[in-house]
């Protein structure tokens, strides 16, 4: 008898994300705002989110805290004398990337004037952000110099995004960070930044270019040394693919110049990054003070940032002073070409006076017409030297040169974070870019944290030692990483998680805590837990506890993961799975040479190992002016086959159908029909 299978017909959604479809290719500054054009209505543009600052509560209170805390240490008897504890910190805020109206006024204006008709239709609806909490630390060599005061990684985290145009933002700082942290925060001016970069979804037309690449080589790069268990930064991997697009191991061919060569590379990039490795958790990587999975701390992962944040700043000044120096140059050129072209002016207009002096004095002149047509012709004469002259140091000084784009423009995730996949495509990988495609884009930006200092007067700001006798109270922070309030309904139902701490006494005390979308977004993805003091005499051991969490999923499925010790202050959630997106792309030419009136693409995927088979579905129409798409799902971390079927709707209602296959690729060409459908359809239902 075979068996039943729980089979569940899930339709690609329509959430505000999934609604936008975004054209990528050609952006628009207005006013103060970067748009981007619907693709479906020309007149319709979606801004960017920008300028992020601390979201305010219904009484007006910057939802903000910070706990600081500091734990004793004991030197051994051979050690020498410890003059400072151990410690840490965590800091946690919601932040939003609402625009000001009168913001929004001036964009709206500046992009009517630019294309008249054109409205804004919104907000672009990011599908992840990431961010870095700076700071500037006292140079180790304490030299007075200009380099006095070196900027500082102190921590990297995702945002999840929250409803109403929100992330949150929690991270998990070094003793030498949450020191920094609190000194500055004493100052009405502190020298603090986030560091956000934001990405979001949309569509790319089709470019006439391929890549090439060896996948193995690539591997090999002494970038990706760790192997699958390195973590890699974006701006890495983006230094490796540099190199090794130098060495010929990547090589994009394009064909013309209708593309803007670094749009080519990004897509470039993007198509390999897909291919070879998969998104991580950067609490993951800066949980201290226990190493990474590579060998490296958490600390020498967040130097590893700094260097890499202090790298591409400096590349940005470097861009930013380059097109000062440019516009200083052009502004020069400009003025020069202006005085020469008014000293031309002047030369033909003391010509057109002579020659009119000339006229009337006739052929025989007076004395006194004949020394007005000397002093006219000399002037003339002179205003013509001066002419030349000028016209030359204008010629000489060359057209005006054109400035590189500014690093505010989106771009490359560069503090993203990421691992090898444990199972990739190996040997020579190529693919073709002239289709339609789905693409991201990632907008980074800087925020000042502003004066924080009546916040410590609200209990937002606390430090405690948690050696002290009379702190006879715990609380946890559990902080959910790598979901969404979107992912809420979608894919998750909720999350418990269980707290258990065994006490010297014996007793035992218990505490949960049920995440689902409504307090996902209320707490801001943070969520406390908490034990008391009963009779512990032991502070070492009083610190453990355990916890375990159970996730529910759409359609039934749960996954419980076994009781794990601990004895950190905070409680880094990563669920355990991952978003997929596959990206759906096609040549409209090729589909309407087929007779292609509509393709339907489903997705067969598990949310856990022993769940039941879940589908997503998307249908193209061949009609419609960028033929692509992009359906998401969610998979068990790690897992990067899945299955999938392509229907094809021909004319006369015939319809012809891949069959089910399985892949690992991340993207699908869906204009390929199975050979032989032009004569005789291979499956016709």
């Amino acid at each position: 008898m075979k068996a039943i299978r729980f089979f569940v017909l899930l339709l690609a959604t329509a959430s505000p994300a999934a609604a936008q479809q975004i054209s990528l290719d050609k952006p628009v500054r207005a006013g103060d705002l970067v748009m981007f054009r619907d693709v479906q209505d020309e007149k319709a543009y979606y801004y960017a989110p920008t300028r992020p600052r601390l979201a305010i509560d219904d009484n007006g209170v910057p939802q903000f805290s910070f706990f600081r805390w500091v734990d004793n240490v004991r030197s051994g008897a051979r050690e020498t004398e410890a003059r400072e504890g151990e410690g840490g910190g965590i800091v946690h805020a919601l932040v939003t990337f609402g625009v000001p109206r009168e913001l929004l006024a001036d964009a709206a204006r500046d992009l009517q004037r630019q294309i008249p008709g054109a409205r804004v239709a919104g907000p672009i609806v990011p599908k992840a952000a990431t961010f870095a909490l700076v700071s500037s630390l006292a140079s180790k060599d304490g030299k007075e110099s200009a380099n006095k005061f070196a900027t500082q990684v102190l921590g990297i985290g995702n945002a999840p995004i929250l409803d109403g145009d929100k992330a949150a933002v929690s991270i998990t700082l070094t003793k030498l960070g949450a020191q920094v942290l609190w000194e500055q925060f004493q100052t009405p001016t502190p020298d603090i930044s986030f560091h956000f970069e934001i990405t979001v979804n949309g569509f790319l037309a089709p470019i006439r270019a391929t890549v090439e690449a060896n996948l193995d080589e690539i591997v090999k790069h002494d970038s990706f040394a760790a192997g699958i268990a390195g973590n890699f930064f974006g701006a890495q991997i983006k230094g490796a693919f540099d190199e090794l697009r130098r060495q010929n191991v990547i090589k994009l061919t394009q064909v013309g110049s209708d593309a803007n060569f670094e749009v080519l590379i990004k897509k470039a990039y993007d198509q390999l990054v897909d291919v070879l490795f998969e998104k991580t958790s950067p609490a993951n990587a800066t949980a201290a003070p226990q190493a990474d999975s590579a060998g490296s701390s958490g600390e020498d992962f967040l130097k590893r940032a700094t260097d890499k944040f202090k790298e591409n700043k400096d590349a940005a000044d470097k861009i930013r002073k380059e097109n000062e120096d440019i516009t200083k140059k052009n502004t020069d050129r400009r003025v020069k070409r202006e005085a020469a072209a008014a000293a031309e002016k002047q030369a033909k207009d003391l010509q057109e006076r002579l020659r009119r002096e000339e006229e009337a004095a006739g052929p025989t002149p007076d004395a006194a017409a004949k020394t007005r047509i000397d002093n006219f012709r000399k002037s003339a004469d002179d205003a013509q030297k001066e002419a030349v002259a000028k016209r030359q140091t204008a010629t000489e000084a060359g057209p005006d040169e054109a400035t590189r784009k500014e690093p505010s423009e989106p771009g490359f995730a560069i503090m993203a974070t990421y691992q090898l996949k444990r199972s990739h495509v190996t040997g020579l990988y190529r693919v073709d870019l002239n289709k339609s495609s789905a693409d991201t884009r990632t907008f980074p930006f800087d925020e000042n944290i502003g004066d924080l200092r009546p916040l410590f007067k609200t209990g937002a700001f606390r430090q405690v030692n948690i050696d002290d006798p009379l702190y006879q109270q715990r609380e946890i922070v559990a902080i959910l990483d790598g979901l969404n309030s979107t992912d809420f309904g979608e894919y998750v139902n909720f999350v418990s998680l269980r707290l258990r701490k065994t006490h010297e006494s014996g007793q035992i005390t218990d505490d949960e805590v049920r995440i689902d979308r409504r307090n996902f977004n209320q707490e801001g993805a943070a969520f406390k837990l908490l034990y008391g003091w009963k009779g512990d005499n032991k502070r070492r051991t009083w610190m453990d506890y355990e916890y375990q969490t159970v996730w529910s999923f759409f359609g039934g499925a749960s996954l419980q993961t076994p009781w794990t010790k601990a004895s950190a202050n905070e409680i880094a959630l990563t669920p355990p799975m991952q978003r997929r997106s596959i990206e759906l792309k096609a040549d409209p030419k090729r589909l309407a040479d087929q007779g292609v009136r509509a393709v339907s693409v489903k997705v067969f995927y598990r949310a856990s190992p022993d769940g039941p088979e879940q589908v997503k579905q998307l249908t193209l129409n061949a009609g419609t002016p960028t033929f692509v798409g992009r359906l998401d799902f969610i998979a068990p971390t790690g897992t990067t086959e899945y299955e999938y079927e392509i229907a094809w709707r021909l004319s006369g209602n015939r319809e012809v159908s891949s069959g089910r296959q399985k892949t690992s690729f991340t993207s699908l060409d869906v204009d390929e029909l199975p050979k032989g459908t032009h004569e005789e359809a291979i499956w016709v239902r």
